[in-house]
């Protein structure tokens, strides 16, 4: 019995160009070309070809539904480069590293949630030692663009708050694209906004700590 191998699909991370491809011109070793076990003859009878279509019919839609998914994979990684750069831009225009701008954010995000941040709490966060996030704040204060406070209700600790100007400065720097990223978020409905929260939800879980454990 023949049988006919599919052809490979190319994935995410498997450009088309090196794909496998079924090659017709290689024949099975010991079997010579005009041999009719090498020769693969057409489907010619009403049922083989009833049988043909219905399978073709099949893994059509297989197909395209695995070549959706990756389109949809390669959107959200051009959306992650343009992520990238706009960061690379905004620590630019701020004097800052990259970790510096990290530790900004969650100081934002941490006051918009009324958080309050200790130096211990943003060294668990930005993963780094107490030394490294002791120089990181020395930084940010000569900057400008955090201050430390004494805690209510704990004399030995302090909190770390983002400044007046830290702020002002990151809107003026995020101000424009945050404005057209909610433009292009508003031109959604309601449960389409949904089914987008639903996908990155998901897709963060999916990469997240232990993504790649096998299940």
């Amino acid at each position: 019995m023949t049988v006919t191998e599919r052809p490979s699909v190319p994935g995410y991370w498997y450009p088309a160009s090196v794909a496998p491809t079924s090659d017709a011109s290689v024949l099975p070793t010991g079997l010579p070309a005009e041999s009719p076990e090498a020769t693969v003859r057409p489907q010619t009878d009403a049922v083989s070809e009833t049988a043909a279509a219905a399978e073709t019919a099949v893994l059509t839609p297989v197909l395209d539904e695995r070549e959706r998914a990756v389109a949809v994979l390669h959107a959200v990684r051009r959306f992650r480069g343009s992520d990238t750069a706009m960061r690379t831009r905004t620590a630019t225009e701020l004097s800052v590293n990259a970790t510096d701008l990290a530790a900004l954010r969650h100081l934002v995000n941490a006051e918009r949630l009324g958080e309050q941040v200790s130096p211990t709490e943003l060294s668990a966060h930005l993963a780094i030692s107490s030394a490294a996030t002791t120089k990181l704040l020395n930084r940010l204060a000569l900057l400008g663009h955090i201050r430390r406070e004494p805690h209510p209700t704990d004399r030995r600790a302090q909190l770390i708050v983002a400044t007046a100007e830290a702020h002002a400065a990151i809107r003026q720097v995020l101000g424009h694209s945050h404005a057209r990223m909610l433009d292009v978020v508003t031109a959604f409905s309601a449960d389409e906004q949904q089914t987008i929260i639903r996908f990155l939800d998901g897709l963060g879980a999916a990469v997240g700590e232990n993504g790649d454990a096998p299940s």
